[in-house]
């Protein structure tokens, strides 16, 4: 695969680069949803890292669906 970005746009570029973010905030925020934590101190700081994930989804822009 070969990607080619015209830097000469820094608005457009931003826009790419708020997409990727946004892509791999939600992926990993979907990847976290799969493990099921057990102990007690893991399940507490999932949901921290998810609701961290949620924030920064809405900050770049996405819905938290």
């Amino acid at each position: 695969m070969k990607i080619t970005l015209d830097l000469s746009d820094s608005i457009q570029l931003a826009d790419a680069l708020d997409a990727i973010v946004l892509s791999h905030l939600k992926s990993s925020r979907d990847g976290m949803a799969e493990w099921i934590a057990v102990h007690p101190d893991d399940v507490k700081m999932q949901k921290k890292v998810t609701k961290a994930y949620n924030v920064l989804i809405k900050y770049y822009g996405g819905s938290n669906g």
